[in-house]
């Protein structure tokens, strides 16, 4: 959680920088595929594909590179990239498979991005986290989502909403489905909420 006014973090976790053993696993058994670190201060690509090509061009990063090896900053996530979705789908395979497993997270944020997060760590713990902050009763919280990395923040929220265009995990956990993103879904849930359709 950052305040942009203050540039500070009010909250953060690290990662345990011993996720590099399975970051290299998925690099020696998954041929070509993309690695990126998510650090506090900016995004390193470690491994070059068109997947992290297209991240790159999306998100405006700047190419910042280094190797996961070498690596020695915090930070906060690693993700696999690749537009093969049967590399994605080994990836997850050997991860969720390899003796250390369980004292990490893997979810997939896009149909092209698999992220390894720290344990029991995603949108709705930061949500949980920034109520208590800020003294806001998360019953009051709207959350919006449209991919697997969004569910925990949406089961989270007072009330959960999947875009139109979510995938079907995120529509199964929400509370309400409206426009899809490229519909003004956003504006939706505020006139909604100004109208009185949703109730917080």
């Amino acid at each position: 959680i950052y305040d942009l006014k203050k540039e500070e973090y009010l909250w953060r976790q690290d990662m345990d920088p011993s996720v590099f053993e399975l970051v290299e696993y998925i690099d020696n058994n998954v041929d070509g595929i993309g690695i990126q670190i998510n650090a506090h201060d900016r995004i390193y690509f470690c491994n070059e594909n068109e997947a992290i090509k297209w991240f790159r061009y999306v998100t405006n990063t700047g190419n910042a590179t280094a190797h996961y090896k070498n690596f020695n900053l915090p930070f906060g996530k690693v993700i696999f990239a690749d537009t093969n979705g049967e590399n994605l789908e080994k990836a997850e395979r050997l991860l969720r498979a390899h003796k250390r497993a369980d004292e990490f997270d893997f979810v997939r944020s896009e149909r092209i991005l698999l992220e390894i997060l720290p344990k029991n760590v995603h949108k709705g713990t930061a949500l949980t986290k920034l109520c208590k902050k800020t003294n806001i009763d998360i019953k009051r919280t709207i959350a919006i989502g449209d991919y697997n990395n969004d569910i925990g923040m949406i089961k989270a929220a007072g009330v959960g909403v999947a875009v139109g265009n979510a995938v079907d995990e995120v529509k199964a956990v929400a509370d309400i489905i409206t426009n899809t993103n490229d519909d003004n879904a956003i504006a939706r849930i505020i006139y909604d909420l100004e109208d009185g359709k949703i109730k917080i």
